[in-house]
């Protein structure tokens, strides 16, 4: 394992070191207080560290490709971006934005790592936040001259969304040579701060109070019963929908005026009904809640929607389910709090928690739902042009690039989106030491069973009890009770 050039920050040139400007602080968000923490509460390596990867075809021209992520790094202020060092006072947190730093790149020559050792080691290496390098980038060589490239990122600076865009950016720069275009982008993490400190918490504050899950909602689907179950760490299981299947069920949420999200959604609220005793064992209807994640990116602050940085965010969602209502109607409600949760994406998940008046150490939800857009491609720059006459083009057939989603404090992290075939592809992430290995998988194919077949059973006028009914063959949730 060696260092390239570009790993650690770019010294500034001799005659420009004394004039060089220093780094400027800003408070941090709300959402970026919660990821730290969380982090705090929740110790533990590989906490909040996301993770990126795909296959650059061969032949790896490492200076080539070093260049553009320096490009890259010059254009993107959050990846010059670090912890601020603290005061004297004990004040909130706060980022300092360094004019100058490198990306940090290691190579691996052929047969000098293996791949899963290697997604695994740099997820567990933890960052040192103090210092502008909140993404790091790991190249495996292969034999026949292609590389493996895997990008690991801290949830503080960047989630996955931001993830996608800079490596869109990466190449676009590849594809130039690593020739800038440009200078640095604006909007960026900077101004995001500004526009979010600048914000009137007082209606925010009034809907959240009242908005908030009441206490005694049913937050997780299983497990947690008070059982130990003599596992440590994090654990990931996936299920998958077809292509097929998942046409089926955008047309049939969209046939019920709703969201494929929304329909997500609320497969999981009926899993938390049922979960709590429903139908059989109670004739009213359930509190449920669970967070949902919100992009961050629908602010009025313009070209929000392509800036890099840590925006996106989870808000609690908190519907009844009862077993006469129509499943219309649950879909009509969750389409709602959609709705609602669009004004404070701003809002951080601890801000709705002490503006609720609830217990700080009781939570308001046990698991986060997060439906990811769509890749966009990166043909086009950020500002529109079209590349320049004679920029060469991008590397011939790069594989896609695939997520490894972070870990935190939740017990159960479900997160949707769609794979290169037009699939849905469902992934759980659990807390082992809440969530056995077993319940989790369970509770992923249950509700996998009921994306596949409340579209082929469940029409307009279906109620919970009978959609429910209905699947009760396939949802025998064995070693979960």
């Amino acid at each position: 394992m060696t260092g390239r050039p570009g790993e650690g920050p770019r010294p500034a040139p001799a005659h420009r070191a004394l004039a060089a400007p220093r780094p400027r602080s800003h408070p941090a968000a709300p959402l970026q207080v919660d990821v730290l923490l969380d982090g705090l509460t929740h110790p533990g390596r590989g906490l909040h560290t996301g993770q990126l990867h795909w296959r650059l075809p061969g032949p790896l021209d490492t200076e080539r490709f070093t260049r553009a992520w320096q490009t890259v790094t010059d254009q993107e202020t959050v990846l010059r971006t670090a912890l601020a060092p603290a005061g004297a006072g004990a004040g909130p947190p706060g980022f300092a934005v360094h004019p100058a730093a490198g990306p940090l790149i290691v190579r691996h020559h052929p047969g000098g790592a293996d791949w899963e050792a290697l997604l695994a080691a740099e997820r567990m290496r933890e960052f040192d936040l103090t210092r502008p390098d909140p993404l790091r980038i790991a190249l495996l060589e292969e034999a026949d001259g292609s590389a493996r490239v895997l990008l690991t990122y801290h949830r503080a600076f960047l989630d996955p969304v931001s993830a996608g865009r800079l490596v869109d950016a990466f190449h676009r720069a590849h594809a130039a040579d690593g020739r800038r275009r440009g200078g640095e982008r604006r909007p960026d993490l900077r101004d995001h701060l500004q526009w979010v400190g600048a914000r009137d918490q007082g209606p925010a504050r009034a809907f959240w109070a009242d908005a908030a899950p009441p206490a005694g909602s049913a937050t997780l689907p299983a497990g947690d019963r008070g059982r130990p179950t003599h596992q440590r760490g994090h654990g990931r299981t996936r299920q998958r929908l077809t292509p097929a299947e998942a046409v089926r069920l955008r047309s049939w949420a969209a046939a019920l005026g709703a969201a494929e999200s929304t329909a997500l959604q609320a497969a999981w609220a009926l899993l938390l009904y049922r979960a709590r005793g429903g139908p059989r064992e109670t004739a009213g209807p359930v509190p449920v809640a669970f967070a949902a994640a919100v992009t961050g990116r629908g602010i009025p602050l313009e070209g929000a929607d392509r800036l890099p940085g840590p925006l996106l965010g989870a808000l609690p969602v908190a519907v009844e389910v009862g077993p006469r209502a129509a499943l219309s109607a649950l879909l009509g409600a969750l389409t709602g709090r959609a709705v609602d949760l669009t004004a404070y994406e701003w809002v951080s998940a601890g801000q709705v928690h002490r503006w609720s008046g609830r217990d700080p150490y009781e939570p308001l939800t046990e698991s986060v739902l997060t439906f990811l857009p769509s890749r966009e491609p990166a043909a086009a720059a950020d500002d529109g042009r079209p590349p320049a006459a004679g920029t060469p083009g991008p590397p011939p057939g790069p594989g896609p690039a695939e997520t490894c989603d972070a870990y935190t404090g939740t017990p159960l992290a479900l997160t949707a989106r769609h794979d290169a075939d037009g699939g849905l592809l469902l992934t759980l992430v659990h807390d082992r030491t809440r969530i056995a290995d077993g319940d989790a998988a369970e509770i992923l194919w249950q509700t996998t069973c009921l994306l596949r077949g409340l579209p082929v059973t469940a029409g307009p006028g279906t109620t919970v009890d009978e959609a429910l009914s209905s699947r009760r063959h396939r949802l025998r949730r064995r070693h979960l009770l």
